[in-house]
């Protein structure tokens, strides 16, 4: 009885962690479009160039909603790092009433109202954050909510 427990122990210990973390390479910053809260269209793509972080988030997921604050004073103290915060599903209206009522001053806010970044990836859940190195390169993922170790760590995965 206690192997059997043990052992299913570790078996759902790894499947969590594999969910978790995962580290996804050949991939890159695909050439999507999407809108801007501005209304203006720019392809994630366009955001080669130096590190890049890209946040799936929605503002009905809670976990979503309390990672908002880290990811937005990590891109307020990192501006050689480009953090990207793509909207799964919902209207520019709606997003930019919860940034405001949040009081988050977010850069590179984009909508995809069909969810094909999140296809893209094969991503499911959200928040999902994408980590790229500066050309581009998808060096891993995160689904589920980042703490400040978390975030810490996965950035100096992606630092030049």
């Amino acid at each position: 009885m206690l192997y059997a427990l043990l052992t299913g122990t570790a078996v759902w210990f790894s499947g969590s962690v594999a969910l978790a973390v995962r580290t996804d390479t050949g991939q890159t910053l695909p050439a999507i479009s999407l809108d801007t809260l501005q209304g203006t269209t720019v392809r994630l793509s366009d955001y080669s160039g130096r590190p890049t972080v890209v946040n799936l988030w929605a503002t009905w997921c809670a976990p979503c909603v309390r990672e908002m604050p880290l990811l937005q004073q990590a891109q307020a103290g990192n501006p050689s790092v480009h953090f990207v915060f793509v909207n799964q599903g919902e209207s520019g209206e709606r997003v930019r009433g919860w940034l405001e009522t949040q009081k988050l001053p977010l850069r590179n806010v984009l909508l995809d109202t069909t969810g094909k970044v999140g296809a893209k990836f094969d991503q499911k859940g959200l928040p999902a954050t994408l980590f790229f190195d500066g050309q581009a390169r998808l060096v891993t993922i995160r689904v589920g909510e980042l703490s400040s170790l978390e975030l810490s760590q996965k950035l100096g995965m992606i630092a030049d």
